[in-house]
């Protein structure tokens, strides 16, 4: 029985936070003002993902495998600085953790002048 219940909580445990970055999903209209490429290097091998840091706050652009997310260079290249855009966000912003919110998608705004 003590075995089922730890087996139990750990299965909602790992459930949890695999949907928490997913559970908070809203769209927004922010200006960017600046976006930068973070490259680590770890043992030869590299991860990259990209930031961009608009008037609403900072979000992440990463693909996102369990929403069939693929495209973050496409995302993250279609966005210009110092215009306008509707972005649709996941997840939560956890400044002790370096968590930012993720851009799932993005569309320019009818406030942008070109």
């Amino acid at each position: 029985m003590k075995k089922l219940i730890i087996i139990l909580v750990l299965v909602f445990a790992i459930g949890g936070a695999l949907y928490l970055p997913f559970a908070n999903s809203q769209t927004i209209t922010a200006k960017v003002n600046d976006k930068e490429r973070i490259t680590n290097f770890n043992d030869g091998a590299s991860s990259a993902y990209y930031l961009i840091y608009t008037d609403m706050g900072v979000f992440k652009v990463v693909d996102q495998p369990m929403l069939f997310i693929f495209n973050s260079s496409d995302i993250y290249g279609k966005i210009q600085r110092d215009s306008t855009y509707r972005i649709e966000l996941h997840g939560f912003r956890f400044p002790i953790f370096s968590m930012y919110p993720r851009v799932a998608a993005v569309y320019p705004s009818l406030y942008n002048k070109n």
